[in-house]
């Protein structure tokens, strides 16, 4: 509820820290669920913690491929004078720009 109340408020939401320290497979563990879930990243307690929390954060080639080739398509028909366009069969509205957007800043 935590996520969807921040996604409402037009705010990111962050997982919180997981603390124990020498449970790397756990703490990943922690962020790959909190991502699965929109969370836009996490806390860290500790400074061991940083590079795992920004591996699993970031955008993977993929996710950065879909978002260019989603704003590609919005732009190319906003060109055109369409107000609607399509990517990968997919309408593209206003939510899936916003969500291309903030792919592309997890660069």
């Amino acid at each position: 509820m935590l996520r969807l109340a921040a996604g409402e408020a037009n705010v990111d939401c962050f997982e919180s820290a997981y603390p124990l320290l020498n449970d790397e497979t756990g703490f990943v563990d922690q962020l790959r669920n909190a991502r699965a879930l929109g969370f836009a990243g996490a806390s860290c307690i500790d400074p061991s913690q940083v590079k795992a929390a920004n591996q699993v954060f970031a955008a993977t080639a993929d996710e950065i491929k879909y978002a260019e080739g989603i704003l590609a398509a919005a732009k190319e028909a906003r060109r055109k004078g369409n107000a609607v366009s399509k990517f990968e069969r997919k309408m593209i509205d206003p939510p899936l720009l916003i969500r291309a957007r903030a792919t592309l800043s997890r660069q």
